[in-house]
């Protein structure tokens, strides 16, 4: 007899068994891994948040398997709405989700904390390319509505249905404000002008090293200290404009969840940087006032853990910015995507790498994010007034 509804476990076990197998394999294999472990104070709330979220995902199972009973609804064809489907749309797929996550933050090791945001990326592509469109074709607008007022895999809030119309406004707003657009893209450029000068002043002269840390060279040792000082204060205005171009980004990102989710990511991805290029600068001043290289090597030991830890957190919101361009939840033609900051970073890798040793490839090696920044601001500006004026 032929079934006159959708699959019963959907995609669901392709996704489990793909992000439960990385994690046990995560596991298993973190002997042979890098291990960047963190403070013990940072390693204790890693955990006592991992616990929290095996927890939750355990209760979100349980409330969308067994109270909700989703088999009989999905046999009877109706759409549930309610319960803790009121809360995610994929509650099943939300557990898996967390309970990895939180196996590898009770892991510990900085390093795997990547894998969760693999994860909901994974997560969000399979369902757009599956079970939404399964859902759309069977139960039409309702199943629209439902998607504007709850998160895919996000456990949250159910948003009113009332927030929803301002998607619209911002469809439209995106095509009035060109003149404000244009002058935080070009913030975000002088921001990226104030970090790639403070990254050039501080790498400069003799690039000779006998250092454990090839960048603590007879140049910098030998340099005036107002360089790192006057790196070290434009560090600020350039944080200031530099966040600014940032989220002056949103404004050619339509659509209301995509756009808030590129919002948080950025709110969280902002302080790593002038974190890491403070730290940096504390070092080679330590290097100039000094000249103890192995005392500057053993200061860069012990903190060297915020390097990965600040890459993992600044590094999603230009991940999650190529992936909504790719699948067109921007203005920009979803060909932009390839050129994102991290592909301009690799083109400019290659190009200094083929550069011989000197101080202007210190420098300009030193200021590539900046410099891959600015780049990325300027196609997004020449695109916006040739294309939206």
């Amino acid at each position: 007899m032929k079934k006159n509804h959708l699959p019963l476990f959907g995609v669901g076990p392709v996704y489990a068994i793909v992000i439960v197998l990385v994690t046990v394999l995560a596991v298993v294999l973190k002997s042979s891994l890098p291990s960047v472990m963190p403070s013990r104070t940072i390693q204790i709330i890693m955990k006592l948040i991992g616990f929290f979220m095996l927890v939750l995902a355990g209760c979100i199972w349980v409330m969308a398997a067994v109270v909700s009973k989703i088999d009989e609804h999905i046999l009877k064809n109706e759409l549930v709405t309610d319960g803790i489907y009121a809360w995610v749309r994929n509650p099943l797929y939300a557990a898996f989700l967390l309970g990895c996550t939180g196996i590898l933050l009770i892991e510990g090791n900085l390093l795997l904390l990547p894998l969760p945001i693999l994860y909901w990326a994974f997560l969000t592509v399979l369902m757009r390319h599956t079970e939404e469109k399964w859902l759309l074709a069977r139960y039409g607008e309702p199943y629209r509505a439902y998607c504007r007022t709850v998160n895919r895999c996000i456990p949250w809030f159910p948003k009113r249905r009332g927030k929803v119309e301002k998607q619209k406004e911002r469809c439209i707003s995106v095509r009035r404000d060109r003149k404000t657009r244009a002058v935080m893209l070009l913030c975000g450029m002088l921001g990226c002008v104030c970090f790639g000068t403070g990254d050039w002043l501080m790498l400069f002269g003799d690039p000779a090293s006998d250092a454990a840390l090839s960048w603590l060279t007879e140049g910098v040792r030998t340099m005036a200290g107002w360089r790192l000082n006057l790196a070290m204060v434009l560090a600020f205005p350039g944080i200031v404009l530099y966040g600014i171009g940032l989220f002056g980004m949103e404004n050619y990102i339509p659509r209301e969840k995509p756009r808030r989710a590129y919002h948080y990511l950025n709110i969280f991805g902002m302080p790593p940087w002038i974190a890491l290029h403070l730290f940096y600068v504390m070092i080679l001043t330590l290097w100039t006032v000094s000249g103890d290289s192995a005392l500057c090597v053993q200061l860069y030991d012990r903190l060297k853990w915020m390097i990965p830890l600040s890459m993992a957190v600044m590094l999603p919101v230009f991940v999650w910015w190529t992936v909504i361009q790719g699948v067109g939840s921007t203005v920009f033609p979803r060909g932009m995507a390839c050129a994102n900051v991290i592909v301009i970073y690799l083109l400019l890798k290659g190009i200094s790498l083929c550069m011989p040793v000197s101080a202007f490839r210190m420098g300009f090696t030193n200021a590539l994010m900046s410099e891959s920044m600015m780049i990325w601001f300027g196609i997004a500006l020449v695109w916006d007034l040739r294309r939206l004026s």
